[in-house]
Order: C-alpha cells, then sequence, then structure tokens
C-alpha cells in the first residue's frame, strides 16, 4: 500500500486504516506512513479516542490490530448542525451488530483544522429510548430549576 500523500500524520494513519477493514499491525500502521512505532501509537490512540478507530490485543502475541469504526451506510445518513455556536455530525454507521448512529462533536481552527472533540454511538434500535432519557433529564432538570425537586426521584440517583 503507498503512503497517504496528506502531511498530517493522524489523517494519513486513518487513511490506512479505513483502506484495511479486516484490521492492521501498529507496526504496519508506522511502515506506511513512515513514522516510528511510538509516535504511530500516540496517533492511533488519539483517533481511538475520536472514536474514529478502534483495536483489539491478541494476548497470545501481544499485537494490537487496529480498525475503522464503522462506515458510512449512505451519505445521505450524514447529517451536520450547529446546535447554539457548537458543530454536531450525526450518522449512520455499518456497526459489528447492526446499524449504529454516531453522534460527534466538532470544532475547527485555523491551526488544528476539523477536530472531534468526542463521540459516542448507539444502536440504531435504542435511539427511542436515548431520546426518551435525554427528555427525562430535561424534565429533571426543568423540576431542579424551578426549585420542585421531588422527595423521592424514581429510577434515578438523587
Amino acid at each position: 500500500m503507498p503512503a497517504p500523500v496528506d502531511a498530517d500524520p493522524k489523517l494519513r494513519a486513518l487513511h490506512v486504516v479505513k483502506a484495511c477493514p479486516e484490521g492492521i499491525s501498529t507496526s504496519e500502521v508506522a511502515n506506511v506512513i513512515e513514522l516510528t512505532k511510538p509516535t504511530t501509537l500516540r496517533v492511533l490512540r488519539e483517533l481511538e479516542k475520536e472514536r474514529e478507530v478502534y483495536s483489539r490485543t491478541y494476548t497470545k502475541n501481544q499485537v494490537s490490530v487496529w480498525y475503522p469504526n464503522g462506515r458510512l451506510v449512505h451519505p445521505y445518513l450524514e447529517l451536520f448542525r450547529e446546535l447554539r455556536g457548537i458543530t454536531f455530525r450525526a450518522s449512520v454507521q455499518a456497526g459489528r451488530s447492526g446499524p449504529m448512529v454516531q453522534i460527534q462533536e466538532r470544532t475547527f481552527s485555523l491551526l488544528s483544522g476539523d477536530r472531534v472533540e468526542g463521540a459516542v454511538f448507539v444502536e440504531m434500535g435504542a435511539i427511542d429510548d436515548l431520546i426518551d432519557m435525554l427528555q427525562e433529564v430535561k424534565k429533571r432538570y426543568e423540576l431542579v430549576k424551578g426549585g420542585n425537586i421531588p422527595s423521592v426521584i424514581e429510577g434515578g440517583s438523587q
């Protein structure tokens, strides 16, 4: 596999991992993007924190293998929205156990470019449950804000 031409090591590593859906070791990524193994591992861990990739360590030979985290099902299933000054990306990804909704918080600066600040994956079948939970949190917040906290709250901590 030829090395990606992008100067950003994170984008280069992500390109390599996405090109290998069957998985690729840290050493193999390092060889392709022409960085040391420790630097490559740091870059891959950053991508893992951003939920762009995930890894599995195989104990037999202690090798970490990296995989792309989902694959966009269809371009129509990707939305970007700015909510009160924060950009979010919601997309439907092909997950290991079926379709997953990925929600990312993104930022942009001239120095670092487009960055994922955090992300969460939710199984497609659990979206309604997540919406119900968020509505319950909002309802409880309104009670607390109004000083109307019930003495016993069901289904959660006080």
